[in-house]
């Protein structure tokens, strides 16, 4: 998580929102192509989440709020990041 895993948010113009806008907290983690059994094992381990290639790389992404909230947030709870990143996920 600490190299190459991350939690963003995502704001893009959208005509079905009251304000014009969709807000999106999304968590990924991207590795080399090698290991794209690892990242698909996590949407078993998590019961959550998809994966798609990006260009020599796959990225494990979750997207559902519902799913960040009760399965991401709280394995990084019990499990905290290492590093730098630790800071980030606590803000």
């Amino acid at each position: 998580m600490s190299g190459e895993g991350c939690f963003y948010i995502k704001i893009s113009k959208s005509s079905s929102c009251k304000q014009g806008f969709n807000v999106q907290l999304i968590f990924q983690l991207t590795q080399h192509n090698k290991d794209e059994l690892l990242l698909r094992s996590l949407i078993e381990f998590f019961n959550s989440g998809n994966v798609f290639k990006n260009g020599d790389s796959y990225v494990f992404k979750v997207t559902k709020f519902s799913e960040l909230d009760e399965k991401i947030v709280p394995f990084f709870k019990d499990y905290p990041i290492l590093g730098a990143k630790s800071k980030d996920f606590y803000d």
